[in-house]
C-alpha cells in the first residue's frame, strides 16, 4: 500500500500522539516498540539511550524516527495492516480516516473493525498455508502476531495449550470473543475460559455448531478439520489452512457476528 509522502507527513502527527502530558503521546521507546511489530529492527536501549541515527551518531528524535519508519513501510503490505490497527484504535481512527480520503483511499467498518477497502490488492500480502502436521504451534504463532482482535468458533475447546497466548493477547487489550458447541464435553471438558466473553451455541434443529473458525484482526483466517483439543493434536489425522486475504477474513467475520447474534438462520 502505498501512500504520498504528504499523507505520510501527516500520519507522523497522528502517530507521535499528543503533548508529553496527554495519554495519546507516545515516547520514543514506545514508537520504536509500535514498529518492531512491523519488521523495523531498532532496539531502545534506556542506557546507550538508543536507537541512534547512523549518519550522526545521535539518538533519532521522535518525529525523525516516525518518519523514517513509516517511509520504510511504505509500498509494502506492512503498511496495510499498520494503518489498520492504528484505525482500529478510537482514539487515532478519525484524524486517520481523513488524511487516507485525501490520498484516494476509502475507510470502512465491517461489524466492528475498520477496513482500508480499496486499496490495490497487489500491494496488499495474500497468504494460504494449509498444514497437516504441528498444526497446534501453527496456530499459536498466528495468534502471537494479533494486534486487534481475536473470533474463535470451535466445536470443542479442550486444550490448554490455547490459553497462555490468549491471556497474554487479553492482558494486550485485544478483544477476544469465543464461541463453542453447546455439549456436555465442552461443559465437563472445556478450558478454564473465565474472563473470557464465551457463547455456547447450538445449531439449527438442534444440531451441532460445527465450526473450527478463528480470524485474527479482520484480516486472517484460521480454519480447517482441527478442533483445540488433544485427540486433533495427538491422535487425528488433521489439517489447518491459516488464510490471509482481506476478503475472506471480512466474510468470516460477518459469520462469526451471526453466529454471536445467535442467528442460526
Amino acid at each position: 500500500m502505498k501512500l504520498s509522502e504528504l499523507a505520510i507527513k501527516k500520519i507522523v502527527e497522528v502517530v507521535l500522539g499528543g503533548k508529553s502530558d496527554e495519554p495519546t503521546y507516545r515516547k520514543l521507546e514506545d514508537l520504536v516498540e509500535l514498529f518492531q511489530r512491523y519488521g523495523r529492527k531498532e532496539i531502545y536501549d534506556f542506557l546507550e539511550k538508543e536507537p541512534k541515527n547512523p549518519k550522526t551518531g545521535n539518538t533519532y528524535a521522535r518525529k525523525e524516527y516516525t518518519k523514517m519508519a513509516l517511509r520504510g513501510l511504505n509500498n509494502t503490505s506492512q503498511m496495510y495492516d499498520f494503518l489498520v490497527h492504528q484505525l482500529n484504535i478510537d482514539i487515532y481512527h478519525n484524524d486517520l480516516k481523513e488524511i487516507l480520503k485525501e490520498d484516494g483511499f476509502n475507510v470502512e467498518k465491517i461489524l466492528e473493525n475498520w477496513i482500508i477497502s480499496n486499496v490495490d490488492q497487489s500491494k496488499v500480502k495474500t497468504t494460504v498455508d494449509i498444514s497437516f502436521s504441528e498444526n497446534r504451534d501453527k496456530i499459536i504463532f498466528a495468534l502471537n502476531e494479533a494486534k486487534v482482535s481475536i473470533d474463535i468458533a470451535m466445536a470443542w475447546f479442550t486444550s490448554d495449550a490455547f490459553l497462555p497466548i490468549l491471556l497474554t493477547k487479553k492482558k494486550e487489550g485485544l478483544r477476544i470473543r469465543i464461541i463453542l458447541n453447546d455439549d456436555g464435553v465442552n461443559k465437563t471438558k472445556g478450558c478454564n475460559l473465565e474472563g473470557f466473553e464465551v457463547k455456547m451455541l447450538r445449531g439449527k434443529s438442534g444440531g451441532i455448531m460445527h465450526n473450527k473458525l478463528c480470524i485474527i484482526d479482520n484480516q486472517i483466517v484460521i480454519t480447517g478439520s482441527y478442533n483445540w483439543s488433544e485427540n486433533a493434536e495427538k491422535r487425528n489425522v488433521e489439517n489447518v489452512a491459516i488464510i490471509g486475504k482481506n476478503e475472506i477474513a471480512s466474510q468470516a467475520s460477518i459469520e462469526f457476528q451471526r453466529l454471536w447474534n445467535n442467528d442460526k438462520q
